[in-house]
C-alpha cells in the first residue's frame, strides 16, 4: 500500500483545480523562456568576445599645415597590462633641414610603461607638462617615431594627450585613450 507521502509526489493535491494545474504550467513556461534568455544572452556575450569586439583599439589623428602633416597612432580602447601602439609621423614636401623636436603630453607618458623607442633620439628634456625629443632629420621627407610600450597594470580611466612638432606651423595633436578593467 502506498503511503500518502508517495501519492502527492506525481500527481497535484486533491484540492487542486484546473486553473491551478494551468497556472503551474504557465510559470513553468515563464521560467522556461527566462532560462532560454539568459542563454542567449550569454552565449551572444562569449561570441562577441570571440570577435575581438570588446578588444583593443587604436585610431590615429592628424594635422597638416604648411606642407606638412602630423599623424599619431595611439591606443584608442585598451586594458591595463597590454602593449599598445603609440607612433607618430611626421611628412613634409621640402624634407627636414633642421633637427625635428617632437613635444609628447607628459601625463600620457605617465599611463605607458616604455620598453623601447625607435629610433632613439640625440637628446631628451622633460618638463611637468610635456617631454621634448629631439631626432637627426631624415634623408627623405618622412620620419617616423615610436614607443614601444603597454599600459601600466594599475591604469584605468580616460587619458587625454597631445603632440606636437617644435618650431613648424602644424597645430597640435590631441588624442584620447580610454583604458577599461
Amino acid at each position: 500500500m502506498a503511503s500518502s507521502a508517495d501519492a502527492s509526489a506525481g500527481s497535484p493535491p486533491d484540492d487542486a483545480t484546473v486553473t491551478d494545474v494551468d497556472a503551474d504550467r504557465r510559470i513553468l513556461r515563464r521560467d522556461q523562456w527566462i532560462r532560454r534568455g539568459v542563454l542567449t544572452a550569454f552565449a551572444v556575450f562569449v561570441l562577441l568576445g570571440l570577435l575581438n569586439v570588446f578588444g583593443d583599439r587604436e585610431a590615429t589623428n592628424h594635422a597638416t599645415a604648411d606642407g606638412m602633416q602630423l599623424a599619431v597612432v595611439h591606443p584608442a580602447v585598451t586594458r591595463p597590462g597590454l602593449a599598445v601602439p603609440f607612433r607618430i609621423e611626421v611628412e613634409s614636401e621640402d624634407g627636414f633641414d633642421e633637427q625635428i623636436v617632437i613635444r609628447v603630453d607628459r601625463a600620457f607618458l605617465a599611463t605607458i610603461d616604455e620598453n623601447g623607442i625607435d629610433p632613439d633620439p640625440d637628446g631628451s628634456t622633460a618638463t611637468p607638462d610635456y617631454v621634448e625629443f629631439e631626432f637627426t632629420p631624415p634623408d627623405d621627407n618622412r620620419f617616423e617615431f615610436s614607443i614601444d610600450a603597454r599600459v601600466g597594470p594599475g591604469e584605468r580611466g580616460r587619458v587625454d594627450g597631445w603632440v606636437e612638432v617644435v618650431g613648424t606651423e602644424l597645430p597640435r595633436v590631441t588624442f584620447t585613450t580610454l583604458i577599461i578593467p
